[in-house]
């Protein structure tokens, strides 16, 4: 069944945005599972600023 001009059109927008959804939404959806699962044993307890970068340790 051939799709319309304008089924075709919506298509490509739906696609356009869950293409774009999964770029962006890939990463924190990872780190919140980390967040969510907590950390194992003898490691330091997750945070997002420990994922930041400290200044104070280059110099």
């Amino acid at each position: 069944m051939p799709l319309s001009e304008e089924a075709k059109e919506r298509l490509i927008l739906v696609l356009a945005a869950l293409r774009t959804t999964i770029h962006f939404g890939y990463m924190p959806l990872i780190f919140y599972l980390g967040h969510r699962a907590g950390s194992s044993p003898g490691y330091p307890p997750f945070s997002f600023w420990n994922v930041l970068p400290n200044p104070f340790d280059y110099y």
